[in-house]
């Protein structure tokens, strides 16, 4: 919720899309905790032309690229609250 709730404040449009993938979010959301709790885990995409990433072809807008980075630091903020 953290995520979704930083791109709400910011007006930034969001999807929640489980990802199946093996990031290292993966990694730590099986790994417990010393009390054994799991680690709340999330990832921030910025949008790219054409929906291309991981490839030389990849773009994303300085815009998008300055709201990723803002949406981020919100998060990272109310972390630390």
């Amino acid at each position: 919720h953290l995520l979704a709730d930083a791109c709400k404040r910011h007006k930034a449009r969001y999807t929640r899309l489980p990802s199946g993938a093996w990031h290292d979010a993966a990694v730590l959301h099986d790994r417990p905790r010393a009390d054994g709790s799991k680690i709340p885990v999330g990832m921030l995409f910025v949008p790219c032309k054409g929906g291309i990433s991981h490839s030389p072809e990849e773009y994303a807008s300085p815009e998008a690229l300055a709201l990723g980075a803002t949406v981020l630091a919100d998060a990272l903020l109310e972390l630390v609250r």
